[in-house]
């Protein structure tokens, strides 16, 4: 039986980076990670204390996977990670492919660790940190988060954060941006952090996790500095971003208030609640404007239909979003 043995230095290559009031930032770089996996030739699915976990590590002919991936309970966020460790499994399968096809005796790999955080009022993140070889001059790391609710399962997107009227990035870029200056220095320029800060568009996607009380930002290798410094971490204090926050993260006199019920409010007034989604149909921009969610006039039936083969109307839907 034969053995892989990989250097999975995401985690050592983080610069953790600390924004508080008043305080100096701290740059802490940890040590590698030196990991030793068994490879062996079955794929199986174990449930270890209440929780499904997706095990792979096995060496193909085309490449090879080593990960364990527990899943949490919320469907929403579940059926993701599934539909992405799919994803990047048949892409490395290809890669693989492609490198033999070539004449290369590389194979494609997929790495994957997961780290769970706990936050406020019981809101969980996951993080998988995946290292990818698809044949380059070297791995590629990247990070994949998720946030979500445990009583409820509601997934959290970055939006889900703030309140609806505010723009959050206008308050955190600069922070971000001071913090990674001083930490890389001359390794970057300002150019390029501010193309991965992308604090214009704030629905975009972005890595974060929730961590006791702060918030999280991620940026893999080339988002904000070269590939040779890394990925990065910025910190942030939620007290430090209250102004901005909605609940259960906003703190009133010294307490957190619990979330909004909004899909009681919702079907009270008419609609129809996509828990998974946080989005009330059918409603009315005034009714979204009172309840402070962000109104869409013109959504499509099939907006969450990614890869599926539906029949799709095309009439707009009315869409107001937490």
């Amino acid at each position: 039986m034969k053995k892989l043995l990989f250097v999975f230095g995401v985690l050592g290559m983080l610069f953790v980076v600390g924004c508080e009031k008043g305080a100096d930032i701290d740059v802490v770089v940890e040590e590698e990670v030196v990991i030793e996996a068994e490879i062996e030739t079955d794929i199986e699915v174990i449930v270890e204390t209440e929780r499904e976990c997706l095990d792979r590590v096995e060496s193909t002919e085309f490449a090879e996977y080593n990960y364990r991936v527990c899943l949490t309970g919320a469907g929403s966020v579940d059926g993701e990670i599934k539909q992405l460790i799919d994803e990047l499994s048949e892409d490395v399968m290809f890669a693989g492919k492609e490198l033999v096809d070539l004449g290369s005796a590389g194979k494609g790999g997929l790495y994957i660790t997961q780290v769970d955080f706990s936050s406020i009022s019981d809101v969980k993140s996951v993080l998988l940190i995946a290292s990818i070889n698809t044949g380059g001059a070297h791995p590629n790391a990247h990070f994949y988060t998720w946030s979500y609710r445990e009583d409820t399962g509601q997934m959290l997107r970055f939006s889900s954060l703030f309140q609806a009227e505010h723009n959050p990035m206008w308050m955190i870029a600069p922070m971000v941006k001071e913090a990674l200056m001083n930490t890389l220095g001359e390794g970057t320029t300002e150019e390029m952090i501010d193309a991965g800060i992308n604090a214009d568009n704030f629905e975009e996607h972005r890595n974060f996790v929730l961590d006791g009380d702060k918030l999280v930002l991620l940026f893999a290798p080339y988002e904000v500095a070269p590939y040779a410094l890394g990925p990065q971490k910025v910190e942030i204090l939620l007290s430090d971003l209250n102004a901005i926050l909605a609940p259960p993260f906003l703190e009133i006199d010294g307490e957190y208030p619990p979330a909004v019920d909004y899909g009681s409010r919702c079907v009270d007034g008419g609609g129809k609640w996509l828990s998974k989604y946080g989005e009330c149909e059918g409603v009315s921009q005034e009714w979204c404007e009172d309840q402070m969610g962000k109104f869409r006039e013109c959504e499509s039936a099939c907006r969450h239909s990614v890869g599926e083969v539906v029949a799709c109307t095309m009439q707009c839907v009315l869409v107001c979003q937490f």
